[in-house]
């Protein structure tokens, strides 16, 4: 699963919200959950992920609002990580 924010690399100017996180959650047990995190995005390489998760040959893939290589923030990519 991917949140929007969260995660160490700073996207917003003020530095206050990370780019977003891929998350790995693994049941525990009696209906409860852990999780761990996969990835940490950046807003030069897809920060702030939307969407959902396709599962293509092993790979995750999706999109991100930021990113790519228009100027500023950028126009947003499509990433794939392999877990």
């Amino acid at each position: 699963m991917t949140a929007s924010f969260g995660g160490a690399n700073l996207c917003t100017a003020t530095g206050t919200e990370g780019c977003g996180t891929m998350i790995k959650l693994t049941p525990s047990g009696n209906g409860t959950y852990s999780e761990s995190t996969i990835y940490e995005f950046s807003q030069s390489a897809g920060g702030l992920p939307i969407g959902g998760l396709l599962l293509h040959k092993g790979f995750l893939i999706g999109a991100a609002a930021e990113g790519g290589s228009t100027t500023g923030s950028g126009g947003g990519t499509i990433y794939e990580i392999q877990p």
